[in-house]
């Protein structure tokens, strides 16, 4: 019985610590991360060109005055502390106190055992923070989202640089949009283990309305280009739900270092090349005599993805929209026939995207296995491609290139993006 009454004890202890009153209420919007209207990531430092769109994500914070910090979280283990700043009406006695603490290890050890759960990535944020040398505080984080969840609309990245930006509000410490994106990406990559790219964190916190963003992900060099107002975005849920730690995303990133280690093997890559941007289309036909078959066709999905990337950024510019559309469509092609991301799901909703009459093109969106398609269309052709697309799809959503984070008022957490 001692544990379960040193537990309950810790408990009412942890509870009237939380009531100690804190700044007022302070929300960051993070609108939905990048949904790419053209190309998705191609690894290996290449380009990417999403955009931001109108989804919404908010977290709020009450700041725990001088709590310090009421958990901390090293590794794989959890401790709770005792604030030093209480209610002047609670007296803590030493034994209480003691009592607290165990009961307090006790709660780490559980939250040590357990993992998995979206909560890994504030304490994810928090890690970011500190290896970088920057201050955090303890904070009560509320989280209310509208991005689904597991669907490929980058919803870790949205909750990653808005938490991110929410404790650089509380911390005062006025990061840049770009270095929020790097801790959320270091975030993600390193502490919880997804081999993913700057793509979305850097999307999420420099989307601009009305622009897609050409980004270099090698000198994290970021362009903004403008996008017709006739523009219109489709997504369609194919009801097939991913997780990028336990897809295979992982290893297409491994794939593909091991082809550029074949590469250079094969004196075809330079040296000192230290990705697979550094190979070029007059490269392919040598490589396909030199490397398997499978590390061929994800290196030549590469290439040839940066490739569009650069097409469907001078289209943009140029108002072609059929060769944007384009651009969608023969990188789906290469994202099943090459990359091997695709699923059946996602196939057949791409294929009755680009059998509608106003559809410039179709493509998976995030890392593929699972989640959902985006169609280019024009906007007067939005209600016939919704008909088309209804019966096969979980859901469908319309949507705009939209701002990224930003503070907001506490008044307008419930109008919706700004």
């Amino acid at each position: 019985l001692l544990p379960l009454l040193l537990l309950a004890v810790s408990f009412v202890v942890f509870f009237l610590i939380r009531m100690v009153p804190g700044d007022p209420a302070r929300a960051i919007a993070g609108d939905k991360a990048p949904e790419e209207v053209l190309e998705r990531i191609r690894k290996d430092r290449g380009f990417d060109k999403p955009i931001i769109v109108q989804y919404g994500i908010y977290v709020g914070r009450l700041l725990r005055g001088d709590l310090g910090e009421s958990y901390k979280r090293t590794g794989e283990t959890v401790a709770a502390e005792i604030g030093r700043r209480l209610p002047p009406t609670i007296e803590l006695t030493l034994a209480a106190m003691v009592i607290a603490t165990l009961g307090g290890l006790l709660l780490g050890i559980l939250s040590a055992i357990y993992k998995g759960g979206w909560i890994d990535y504030l304490w994810a944020v928090v890690r970011a923070f500190r290896a970088t040398g920057h201050p955090v505080v303890g904070l009560d984080v509320a989280v209310s989202s509208g991005v689904p969840v597991g669907s490929g609309l980058a919803s870790s990245a949205a909750l990653l640089v808005s938490v991110a930006m929410l404790v650089d509000q509380a911390v005062g410490s006025r990061l840049a949009g770009r270095e929020l994106a790097r801790l959320a990406h270091r975030a993600e990559s390193e502490f919880m283990g997804v081999g993913c790219g700057v793509m979305d964190p850097f999307a999420s916190a420099l989307g601009e309305p009305g622009r897609a963003l050409r980004i270099d992900c090698r000198t994290l060099e970021v362009e903004a280009v403008p996008m017709p107002e006739n523009l219109c975005i489709l997504i369609a849920g194919s009801g097939v739900e991913r997780s990028l730690v336990e897809a295979g995303y992982r290893k297409r990133v491994d794939e593909c270092t091991a082809a550029l280690i074949e590469a250079r093997r094969a004196g075809i890559a330079p040296p000192d090349a230290s990705a697979l941007r550094d190979l070029t289309a007059g490269d392919l036909p040598a490589l396909e005599r030199a490397l398997s078959a499978k590390s061929f066709r994800r290196v030549r999905h590469v290439v040839r993805e940066n490739e569009r990337v650069d097409r469907a950024c001078a289209a943009l510019r140029a108002g072609d929209l059929a060769e944007v559309g384009r651009t969608l469509k023969s990188g789906m092609q290469s994202l099943r026939d090459d990359f091997e991301v695709s699923t059946p799901e996602l196939d057949r909703l791409c294929e009755i995207g680009d059998a509608t009459r106003g559809v410039y093109g179709s493509r998976l969106t995030g890392a593929g296995f699972g989640g959902c398609t985006l169609h280019l269309l024009d906007e007067s052709h939005l209600e016939s491609a919704a008909t088309a697309l209804a019966p096969h799809a979980a859901f469908l959503h319309t949507l705009r290139p939209a701002p990224g984070a930003e503070p907001i008022r506490s008044s307008s957490v419930h109008e919706g993006p700004a």
